[in-house]
């Protein structure tokens, strides 16, 4: 990662920001689950596998 990225800070900092994003979407998740809205579990889906290509 550090070939493509530059450095092992740069690696670490992305890394960061994606487990602290992440993070958050799992939270958000109980609820989702909780209202059984498809289209927002869709949604939530999308959005974190857009992250996931991301890095």
């Amino acid at each position: 990662m550090a070939q493509l990225w530059g450095s092992e800070a740069t690696v670490k900092a992305l890394l960061d920001a994606f487990v602290s994003s992440f993070r958050d979407d799992l939270a958000s998740l109980d609820a989702l689950l909780d209202s059984a809205s498809v289209e927002q579990l869709r949604e939530w889906h999308h959005c974190v596998m857009g992250a996931a290509s991301v890095l």
